[in-house]
């Protein structure tokens, strides 16, 4: 039977804690005004990545908008991100990245013309040098009177992300940045939450006792990412288990016997 914990990205499974709920109302209404710029911020495994996609999905599906995701960031050439953006809309590639410039401008004009923008969806932002964030400020100059910005950007990175923005040499766009929202991590409450969450979404039992779900939180320490890596553990090991629920002892036992050297601990206690 599959799991329900994979850790990849993945909206359909994704679990939304206040903390996510805050940061897609924040930036679902600064696109929607068009106001330009936000961010999500937040550690390695926070589910940043699922929630851009989310953003991406629900963007991709309206009418007046044309949503684009970049999910990596390993640019070689200063204008490699405005490559890959107008690549995405479909404009033939230009010899500089002024051609680049002026060609994208023509077409946000067309798109603004129809009553629609373009909403640009970035992950790993805090691999974007100076010269590719500066670009991001001046393409959020596109824009029209009457209508507020014709191209808008998300971007969704590490903490590095936002130490970066706050220096001196990058605070002109900084300054345009309407949110940046920070990712918590998860409550004990909110864990076991999200694991029912996910058991519901592919119709499986939660094959966790109270104690399993308290063990999972801790080994996890409220990270997404690791509180999925915890209970894939144990949900993959649970044939070794002697009770119908997994408690707190069959958890930790499975995670570390997935991480740590054989020491045949697993298969002893489980005789």
């Amino acid at each position: 039977m599959k799991t329900p914990f994979v850790i990849s990205p993945s909206p359909a499974l994704l679990y939304l804690t206040p903390s996510f709920k805050k940061a897609l109302h924040l930036i679902t209404s600064t696109l929607d005004n068009r106001q330009g710029i936000s961010c999500i911020i937040g550690d390695v495994g926070m589910g940043k990545s699922s929630l851009l996609r989310l953003l991406h999905a629900e963007y991709l599906s309206r009418d007046e908008s044309v949503s684009i995701l970049i999910p990596v960031t390993n640019f070689t050439r200063p204008f490699g991100l405005l490559k890959r953006i107008c690549e995405e809309l479909g404009i033939s590639p230009m010899r500089s990245g002024l051609d680049y410039q002026r060609k994208l401008e023509e077409l946000l004009l067309e798109y603004n013309k129809e009553g629609k923008y373009v909403a640009v969806f970035i992950d790993e932002a805090e691999n974007l040098d100076t010269y590719m964030l500066d670009l991001v400020r001046t393409l959020l100059n596109f824009e029209k009177s009457d209508t507020g910005k014709m191209i808008q950007f998300v971007l969704a990175g590490s903490i590095e992300l936002h130490d970066r923005l706050r220096r001196k040499r990058n605070r002109a766009i900084d300054s345009r940045i309407l949110y940046s929202n920070f990712l918590e991590k998860f409550s004990l409450e909110e864990s076991m939450e999200m694991i029912a969450f996910r058991c519901d979404r592919l119709d499986v039992p939660n094959p966790f006792s109270r104690s399993g779900l308290e063990m999972i939180h801790k080994l996890s320490g409220g990270v997404p990412r690791r509180l999925l890596a915890v209970a894939s553990a144990a949900y993959d090991m649970r044939m070794l288990a002697a009770a119908d629920k997994l408690d707190g002892d069959f958890v930790e036992m499975a995670y570390r016997s997935a991480r740590e050297k054989p020491d045949h601990a697993l298969v002893a206690a489980n005789g």
